[in-house]
């Protein structure tokens, strides 16, 4: 994990606004006039749910991809890598195979 993944975001002075201001991912939250009670407690629960989801994803703003990485890492964990499932996930995420591939349906006709 390189350095700028591991650093704790800080929480800054917007000179401009007097906002305090956090980045996370590249992205600003505006926490409210800088210095304030709330504009902390704001930070906190910023960062603590950006470190909760193992430092990906800030709010509404996640990408699909981040989505995908975080339950990619939780399927490893919860299936095994031994497991049919965890295999399925190997191929989706390199985009060689489709749904049914996976999970065949059963045959439909006649029977007799």
């Amino acid at each position: 994990m390189s350095k700028l993944v591991r650093a704790t975001p800080k929480y800054r002075h917007h000179r401009a606004t007097g906002q305090a201001v956090v980045t996370i991912q590249g992205r600003d939250f505006y926490l409210g006039p800088h210095g304030t009670k709330a504009s902390k407690t704001e930070y906190d629960r910023l960062v603590g749910e950006w470190l909760s989801h193992g430092r990906i994803g800030a709010g509404p703003g996640a990408t699909v991809a981040e989505f995908v990485a975080a339950y990619t890492r939780y399927a490893e964990g919860y299936y095994g890598k031994d497991s049919r499932e965890w295999g399925c996930m190997k191929l989706f995420n390199a985009g060689g195979s489709s749904y049914s591939a996976c999970n065949p349906q059963p045959r439909v006709g006649r029977r007799g």
